[in-house]
């Protein structure tokens, strides 16, 4: 048997027999194996020295994720005099099975602790030498995580076409769906349900565990959405059309968003072994771990894990959008159009953890210690709170192609507003008031005000069949003819972004945000890298006080960016072409910095020291036959 250095993440190159018990092989003490089979027939348990590259198997392998869909769907089609009428339906079933043998083996950590010099800690440790010792400073032993989830969704439609005059038609629709809550054929999950009393407060907590094809659910059952649209011919070269319509749509995870239940603890669970006071370890190598029960009967202790108490019932999250424009006919090819769209979207889901008490106040207790439930360090739960609005206007020139030029230019003027961060890109701050998320309503992390993009293609007139050229013989052909210009321009205004003050001021579970004294812009011909905002406008608030500054108050750099292409076209025979592209992105090579930091206690705030890619220039060849 080889032994090897390093993390795999896959079964493939591995090195460690695949069939072998290596905890057992190499007297690995107190790994459980009831209902643990499929992790601790094979690998070994992982060990992690610090300042080392750690050995044994990843602890999450192996991690099985199995997914099949089926879907049905059919439409029919029937003209009725000045109708035309579809009809239709979909199913669509999701079957998931997840399992990963998480920390089924077991892992040890060595981290400096027992050979340091107590005076001298950072300098003195050795993370191998504790390895060699066998005295860890901390280890962490589970079972297995994963569910057999089954999710199913069932729709129906009509649409009418109608033709009412020769310049006019009408759309109208109505769709239906039912996003039926997720079952677990194998149970092996669990709830956690909440008790209210009369004032609205929940007062009890109690772990329900689902037997095999249970949801705990209750289904919503009126998403009705209609449709209408119209399109009116104003003279042969303008139209105006509009339309509004409703969509509905299930939440982007089925198992951790849209489930009713989840597998959690203390059925799924890890336990951790810490050192206590950096002088004796609680796990000696040699003797292994301490003896555990898994699946464990009750969490290891208070403070240790947090649970999920999914509602039974969820509604549906939807969106209503609506459109205007007018397209106009101009010469030389051209379309103008001008219009207005919008949208808003209802009953987004988005976490809460019921553990932080409703209204709770700022003051100098420790938010942990007024949990309503204090062995459980969060109560989580999934609630439709999330609301979004845009409103854009939208401005659109496009030439269609002739005469060896095409393009397409664009101008977009739009807010989005939303009430929680829709996006997980990083520059989301949370909730400064837990409870009350309209306090944190404000523009979207993905709000660009203005936005302006031009594209165009453009062949050269020169060479065999242009303008220029035409009779050229094949040399003068092959230097000067096929060449091709392309690219894309565009030019954004930045993202938002919140002023934030850290530290915990605040002191009641959520953000904290400072108070804002003015505006907070600098004139543009003032910001630089080096100080993009008015830092002095904002001061810290007083402690077990809000602050006063909103959410995604500010806006970051914007973006100017080109990209070019340039080709040619080598004839080879009539049907045989070879094409060269040279390509590059970012060609004027214009910095895209990102936002600057937003801390006011940090000594960078309001710096800048993150960019986009740089100019990449690339060469192909390409052969079409």
């Amino acid at each position: 048997m080889s032994f090897a250095w390093g993390s795999q993440t896959s079964t493939r190159g591995l090195t460690f027999p695949y069939d072998r018990p290596l905890v057992d092989e190499f007297g690995i003490k107190g790994i459980p194996k009831t209902n643990l089979a499929s992790s601790n027939d094979h690998g070994l348990s992982r060990f992690t020295p610090a300042g080392y590259t750690e050995i044994g198997t990843r602890s999450f392998w192996p991690n099985t994720n199995n997914q099949r869909t089926y879907q049905f769907n059919d439409t029919m089609f029937k003209s009725w005099g000045k109708h035309n009428i579809r009809f239709g339906g979909e199913f669509r079933r999701e079957d998931i099975f997840r399992n990963a043998a998480r920390f089924a083996r077991g892992q040890f950590a060595f981290n400096r602790e027992f050979t340091a010099n107590p005076a001298s800690r950072g300098t003195t440790a050795d993370g191998m030498a504790e390895f060699m010792l066998g005295m860890a400073s901390g280890g962490t032993i589970g079972n297995e995580n994963g569910e057999y989830v089954v999710g199913s969704m069932l729709a129906g439609f009509v649409q009418d076409d109608w033709k009412v005059t020769p310049n006019l038609t009408v759309n109208l629709g109505l769709r239906y769906d039912i996003f039926f809550a997720p079952r677990f054929p194998d149970g092996r999950v669990s709830a956690f349900e909440l008790d209210f009393g009369r004032l609205g407060a929940a007062v009890r907590l109690n772990q329900i565990r689902l037997a095999p094809n249970e949801c705990n659910c209750e289904n919503d059952t009126n998403n009705f959405a209609p449709r209408l649209g119209m399109a009116y011919k104003v003279t042969p070269k303008m139209v105006v059309r509009a339309g509004a319509g409703m969509i509905y749509a299930r939440a982007d995870s089925i198992q951790t968003q849209w489930a009713r239940a989840q597998n959690q603890a203390p059925d799924f669970i890890e336990i951790g072994f810490g050192t206590l006071d950096r002088i004796n370890s609680r796990l000696i190598l040699k003797d292994g771990f301490p003896a555990v029960q898994l699946p464990a009967t009750a969490v290891p202790g208070p403070n240790s894990v947090g649970v999920d108490a999914p509602q039974r019932f969820l509604p549906t999250q939807y969106s209503i959008q609506y459109f205007f424009d007018i397209q106009r006919e101009l010469p030389f090819d051209t379309l103008v159009t001008i219009g207005y769209n919008g949208n808003g979207t209802r009953k987004m889901l988005g976490g809460l953890n019921y553990n932080i008490p409703y209204g709770i106040q700022p003051g100098p207790a420790p938010v942990n210690s007024l949990r309503l439930w204090p062995f459980y360090n969060a109560v989580n739960r999934q609630v439709p709170y999330g609301n979004l609005g845009y409103n854009g206007l939208i401005t659109k020139v496009e030439k269609r192609f002739s005469k060896g030029l095409t393009f397409l230019m664009s101008y977009t003027w739009s807010h989005a507003i939303d009430n929680l961060d829709e996006v997980g890109n990083g520059e989301g701050t949370g909730s400064t008031y837990v409870w009350d998320r309209n306090q944190n309503r404000g523009s979207s992390l993905t709000d660009i005000r203005h936005m302006f993009v031009y594209s165009s293609t453009y062949e050269l007139p020169f060479g065999k069949g242009k303008a220029f050229l035409g009779g050229a013989n094949r040399v003068v052909d092959a230097f000067l003819g096929g060449w091709q210009l392309g690219g894309v321009f565009s030019k954004s205004t930045g993202e938002p972004f919140t002023v934030v003050s850290g530290g915990g001021l605040t002191n009641a579970g959520g953000a904290d945000r400072p108070n804002r004294i003015r505006h907070g812009n600098l004139p543009g011909d003032q910001r630089t890298i080096d100080r993009w905002f008015d830092v002095g406008a904002f001061t810290l608030q007083p402690q077990y006080t809000y602050g006063n500054s909103g959410r995604n108050i500010l806006f970051g750099p914007g973006v100017t960016n080109l990209d070019f292409s340039l080709a040619k076209y080598f004839a080879i025979t009539e049907r045989v072409r070879l094409q060269f592209r040279a390509e590059a992105f970012n060609a004027s090579n214009t910095p895209a910095f990102g936002n600057p930091n937003v801390n006011i206690t940090s000594p960078a705030v309001g710096t800048i020291n993150s960019a986009g890619e740089p100019r990449r220039i690339q060469f192909g060849l390409k052969l079409l036959y």
